[in-house]
């Protein structure tokens, strides 16, 4: 992962430099460098991969809370809907 693929990254899940670096479990300077591609020293700092797999993992977890489960897809017709299925049903065995 380059620096600019961690920028775009961001910029795609509309993450802040903080709200990255809380997503990574990392500090902010942290995320600075990465997106730098150097330390404040000016040594290269190459992108773990490690976090590489985190933006990964991360990208995956925001699209499953933007995706509706699939029965809010097509809910149910109320006119279609027995007023007996709402009802709590008794089970079917008895004691001996």
């Amino acid at each position: 992962m380059t620096p600019l693929d961690f920028r775009h990254w961001r910029a795609r899940l509309g993450f802040s430099q903080a709200d990255a670096a809380s997503a990574l479990g990392v500090h902010i300077s942290t995320v600075k460098n990465y997106e730098r591609g150097r330390l404040a020293s000016g040594k290269h700092a190459p992108i773990p991969r490690l976090v590489a797999l985190a933006t990964v993992a991360a990208e995956a977890l925001q699209a499953a809370r933007l995706t509706p489960p699939p029965y809010a897809l097509a809910p149910p017709d109320a006119d279609t809907i027995d007023a007996q299925e709402l009802q709590p049903q008794q089970p079917r065995w008895k004691r001996a």
